[in-house]
Formats: C-alpha cells, structure tokens, sequence
C-alpha cells in the first residue's frame, strides 16, 4: 500500500511508528465520520446508497456550503441539480426536508 511505501527509510524497514501513526488517525477519522453520518440520521436524513467518490472529480464532491472535498459521504438533494453538501452541512444546501435528501 501507499502508506506502507512511504514508511520504508533508505534501509528498506518500515517505520512502524509512521505506520502506527497513521492507523490511529485513519481509526479517527472513522469514528468521527460515523458520529457525523448519526447525527444526519438523527437530524431525518435516512436514505444513502453508495457512491465511489474516487470516481467523481473533486468538484462534484465539493461541499456548496464550506467548499470542502468529501471524501466519505455527503449528502446530495435532486431538488436542486444534486448539489452536494458535507455532513456538517447536510441541511443547509436547499429547503427540502430532510427525507428528501
């Protein structure tokens, strides 16, 4: 993988702390995008199907609130052409209720 390349130094060993390193802030940035995909369900937000943002250039994945790339979800209202909006702002891209989105 990526990450384990860029651990190898000049001697060919891995860094196990650059490795480490990375494992926690990628275990992170999975919790806090679990709260945040919560939150939405919480907020009325209940239907999602799976997209490869990998496969979507990176502005139509763009937050239209705060211009943020989304890398994990998103939501996205048909009402106004699709645009996207980031979990922090899944309520904010258009007026349509939130089952809607």
């Amino acid at each position: 993988s990526t990450v384990a390349a860029l651990s190898l130094s000049a001697s060919s060993r891995p860094d196990w702390s650059l490795l480490v390193g990375v494992a926690q802030d990628a275990l992170a940035m999975c919790q806090v995008e679990e709260g945040r995909k919560e939150e939405a369900r919480r907020k009325g937000i209940t239907y999602s199907e799976r997209e490869i943002f990998e496969l979507v250039h990176d502005d139509q994945r763009q937050c239209s609130v705060c211009n943020t790339a989304c890398f994990l979800s998103a939501t996205r209202c048909p009402c106004n052409g699709g645009v996207v909006c980031c979990l922090c702002h899944c309520l904010d891209g258009c007026s349509c209720s939130a089952s809607n989105k």
